[in-house]
């Protein structure tokens, strides 16, 4: 019930990819708590950066974060680290929904945290 109830979280290293044409869909609800409930969480740690990828087709990513949250940082799709890469024909859409909370409850979060690594999207 605390925090970091995430409904998807991706980290460490982990590949998620197509060879050829085809989806990759990735949902997430995060669950009640106080803080820090994310959709999906995609993030680097000690261990390494994850990597989502696809030749063609569709990477397909949407998060909600929980709206039964007491304070922040309840983000829907939370980027900090790794890649998100659509080659040739691909196409790369991340939808998401902040969370209830006083502050910081944001639908989209791309930026930096581990290391600085900047993360990536690029189609």
């Amino acid at each position: 019930m605390f925090g970091e109830n995430d409904g998807v979280e991706i980290r460490s290293g982990v590949t998620l990819s197509t060879t050829g044409a085809g989806t990759i869909d990735i949902t997430g609800t995060g669950g009640a708590g106080f803080n820090s409930n994310d959709g999906v969480e995609i993030a680097g740690d000690a261990n390494g950066l994850p990597t989502v990828s696809i030749v063609s087709g569709m990477i397909d990513i949407d998060g909600s974060a929980s709206s039964a949250t007491i304070f922040d940082s309840n983000i829907g799709v939370k980027f900090t680290g790794g890649s998100i890469t659509a080659g040739g024909t691909g196409d790369i859409d991340i939808d998401g929904t902040g969370g209830g909370g006083t502050n910081d409850n944001i639908g989209v979060r791309i930026r930096p945290f581990f290391l600085g690594v900047a993360p990536s999207v690029s189609s």
